[in-house]
């Protein structure tokens, strides 16, 4: 075989450098593209592998999980009646006992001590007592003739004002004859006469309708029209502890006006 015939002077296209330079980067290029191409063979295989059995073991790990977990068993209406009635009912704590008083039963008063209750107050709305006389009046064997026990619990119960009625007596006393203050303060507190306590009687001289005054001369008059007295001896009488136990000035002013 023959070389092809070229023309003398010009080199063959193979022998050019831009050739030899083109041939080699394909080479080269073709080189790296296999070296590459192993790589990933090699590799690609081995993770499959690893995700596969990874994958293989969680799969076979939840099926065992399943299998042993325990499946709830079914319940029939009855049963669950017969636990819904087996359930113990809450029970008070002794703190909520204790918030809830117990309701005791109203003591029975026995009909005699009502009795006494009525009769007490029967009293108070006739007329004017203190606690003391009304306890005497109800017990006395004279009177009422309650047991002390009835006559204590009409005291207690019975609907009153003391202070009332110790006003009330004082203003009888000086609506029907003469008193000075003092000697009327001696009647209402008196274990002899109303027997109120000195506040009730204090009260009661406080507010009763009364002119002193007018009371000494009324007594003045009382003494010279039914025992004859001198004035002086009207004076000593109605000055006297012993006797009215006016004021002084009360005594000279029941002379002065003795003979209007």
């Amino acid at each position: 075989m023959t070389a092809p015939l070229v023309p003398s002077g010009r080199k063959p296209f193979y022998m050019r450098w831009w050739f030899i330079i083109t041939a080699a980067a394909v080479i080269l290029f073709g080189a790296i593209g296999a070296m590459g191409g192993d790589e990933r063979e090699a590799v690609d295989p081995a993770a499959g592998a690893t995700s596969t059995a990874a994958a293989t073991d969680n799969a076979t790990t939840e099926a065992v999980a399943a299998s042993s977990a325990p499946t709830p068993a079914a319940t029939t209406p009855a049963e669950d009646a017969s636990t819904a009635e087996a359930a113990p009912e809450p029970t008070e704590s002794p703190e909520e006992a204790a918030e809830e008083p117990s309701e005791e039963p109203e003591p029975v008063v026995p009909a005699e001590y009502l009795a006494a209750l009525d009769s007490a107050q029967g009293y108070i709305d006739l007329m004017s007592f203190s606690k003391s006389g009304l306890y005497d009046q109800l017990t006395s064997d004279y009177a009422e003739q309650f047991p002390k026990k009835a006559a204590k619990y009409a005291i207690k119960h019975v609907d009153v004002d003391w202070n009332a009625e110790a006003l009330e007596s004082a203003q009888s006393y000086v609506d029907s004859m003469a008193f000075s203050k003092a000697s009327l303060h001696d009647q209402l507190t008196s274990d002899y006469g109303e027997q109120f306590t000195a506040k009730q009687a204090d009260y009661a001289l406080k507010h009763v309708d009364v002119d002193w005054n007018a009371e000494a001369l009324e007594s003045a008059k009382s003494y010279r029209e039914h025992m004859s007295m001198s004035d002086s001896a009207i004076r000593d009488q109605l000055t006297s502890d012993y006797g009215e136990q006016f004021t002084a000035k009360q005594a000279d002013y029941a002379l002065k006006h003795l003979n209007d």
